[in-house]
């Protein structure tokens, strides 16, 4: 019985941390995707002003 308990923790434990590699990786898609679109903002900004605000917020998002 108490080997039918430590393996049902154990694969509950496994799915517990699978879900927190999933979530980590889909954040981590997230800042990625934000990180691209704030360069490709700055690169179709009208002016070297909205192009430096962008870069510096992004910098700022970054930091």
């Amino acid at each position: 019985m108490a080997r039918r308990h430590s393996n049902l923790y154990a694969r509950k434990q496994e799915e517990y941390d699978q879900q927190i590699a999933e979530a980590i990786l889909a954040g981590i898609k997230r800042e990625a995707t934000a990180i691209e679109l704030y360069r490709r903002l700055a690169d179709e900004a009208p002016s070297e002003q909205h192009q430096h605000d962008i870069r510096q917020a992004l910098e700022n998002k970054q930091a």
